[in-house]
């Protein structure tokens, strides 16, 4: 049981770096040139999407 939630607690650790993280490279992408409706950027927005769905579950 501990080992559960040992690694419940890592998951939500990566989430949260995650969710510091994208935002960061979106901002570097915006930087490089790219546009907020350029592929990546929607994808990056999708994968904070789904992980805040996550979080919140």
């Amino acid at each position: 049981m501990s080992s559960e939630l040992s690694e419940e607690k890592t998951i939500q650790d990566q989430i949260e770096a995650l969710l510091d993280l994208l935002p960061t490279l979106t901002t570097e992408l915006r930087f490089a040139g790219c546009g907020d409706n350029a592929p990546i950027s929607n994808r990056i927005k999708q994968a904070c999407s789904e992980l805040k769905r996550i979080q919140e579950a």
